[in-house]
């Protein structure tokens, strides 16, 4: 008696409304994750960006530092723009077969990161860790009205920072009065 009450209930309009209810809400409940990413990805990347913010202060400080002390140049105000967050090179280990008959060849390559095992934790075998790489720089200078001043100070950011001339703009600043 049970059983027939169940598909009864299931066969009018309420029951259907119920079972699309409960199929909306369990394929909400299954792709959770896509709307709402794990707290790690987004540590990761405020981590990222706050080490790319840290890294740019840095420089802006160090550049100033140094411009200032260029005769004429007086108080100086420096922003950079980075392109990236920097990259981590890993070794590899690359294993390439080919094989296949005359005329046909079949190149297979497989790529794997090298592990290092240190006390039972695994990590991969950095090679190099490349700096955020500079996009572009403002200068702005009390000095910077005299030609010969803004290009000295243009040559010093080009050279503390290995960036070409284009990326680098040099205005004059307000003087202390």
């Amino acid at each position: 008696m049970k059983l027939e009450q169940i598909i009864n209930f299931f066969r009018d309009k309420k029951g259907i409304n119920i079972i699309y209810i409960v199929l909306i809400i369990g394929i909400f409940l299954l792709s959770f994750d896509v709307f709402f990413p794990k707290s790690e990805t987004k540590t990761k990347e405020n981590t990222q960006t706050q080490q790319k913010a840290e890294y740019e202060k840095e420089l802006e400080e160090r550049l100033e530092e140094t411009l200032s002390k260029i005769k004429g140049a007086g108080r100086v105000k420096v922003l950079i723009n980075l392109k990236d967050e920097g990259e981590i090179v890993t070794l590899s280990n690359i294993k390439e077969k080919t094989s296949g008959r005359e005329g046909e060849r079949v190149n297979d390559v497989e790529k794997s990161v090298a592990i290092l095992k240190i006390d039972g934790n695994e990590s991969p075998l950095v090679i190099r860790n490349e700096k955020p790489r500079v996009k572009g720089v403002i200068v702005i200078a009390e000095g910077a009205s005299n030609a010969y001043i803004k290009e000295e100070l243009t040559k010093a950011v080009i050279t503390f920072l290995d960036v070409p001339a284009h990326n680098v703009a040099v205005f004059q600043g307000e003087k202390n009065k």
